[in-house]
Order: C-alpha cells, then sequence, then structure tokens
C-alpha cells in the first residue's frame, strides 16, 4: 500500500483551493520581464495556478504535473476562467 500525497485529496476537491487561488509571489513579482507573447514552461504546475496567471497576461503556456488529479482541476479553473 503507498501513501498518496496530501494534495491529491485536495486536488480531486472543486471546492478547496489546495495551496493558493493566486500565482506564487516569485511569478506575481517578475511577470512583468517575460514578454506578453512569450512562452512560458510550468513545471510541477499543480492546480495551474501560475500557468493560468501567465496566460492570462498572453503568454503561450505548457504546463505539466504528476498529479493526474491536479491536471484535471487546473483544465477545470482554466476553463471557468476563459
Amino acid at each position: 500500500m503507498t501513501d498518496k500525497p496530501f494534495w491529491e485529496s485536495t486536488y480531486a476537491d472543486n471546492e478547496v483551493s489546495t495551496f493558493s487561488k493566486d500565482p506564487t509571489v516569485d511569478v506575481k513579482e517578475h511577470s512583468a520581464v517575460f514578454p506578453r507573447q512569450g512562452r512560458v514552461l510550468d513545471v510541477g504546475c499543480g492546480e495551474g495556478r501560475n500557468a493560468i496567471f501567465m496566460a492570462k497576461l498572453g503568454c503561450q503556456v505548457d504546463a505539466f504535473d504528476i498529479s493526474e488529479n491536479g491536471i484535471a482541476k487546473a483544465k477545470e479553473i482554466a476553463r471557468r476562467v476563459k
């Protein structure tokens, strides 16, 4: 039996934000240096808070995570904010 990381259960719950709804402080603070049509790779995107933030700024974003629940939730959140 393997234990799952804590975030797997919260990623599966659309009523909860596992870490935050806002982008991380470093991404928010440094987002101005990214060209608006630039490309961004979000490694370990979780629920997609940084990826969605950068996409809203006009960047082309590729994001991935090992968590299927995280990816599913990121897609759902992105669909709602369009």
